[in-house]
């Protein structure tokens, strides 16, 4: 049986770390950047509250733009602003 030389083993852990970061970013997922709309500002320290209560249920808020999965507007009565929720 052949000994492993300190290079050959060196050469194997690169390959082993190299092989693991190629697995692990390839099954990590970016989430998508929120963007908001240019028009809707507030001071700093204040918060920008979005409501769905004038949308059409079953439809989408004007301006939405849908880049992954079903989203729609529904009657929700735990909505934090009753009776819809996105």
């Amino acid at each position: 049986m052949k000994r492993i030389t300190s290079k050959e083993a060196n050469v194997l852990c690169l390959i082993v770390i190299a092989a693991a970061v190629l697995l692990i970013s390839g099954c990590v997922t970016k989430q998508p950047a929120i963007k908001y709309p240019l028009n809707k500002s507030a001071a700093p320290g204040q918060m920008i509250k979005w409501t769905f209560d004038t949308d059409p249920v079953g439809g989408l808020p004007k301006e939405a733009n849908v880049f992954s999965g079903d989203w729609v507007i529904s009657t929700d009565s735990d909505a934090p602003t009753p009776p819809n929720a996105l």
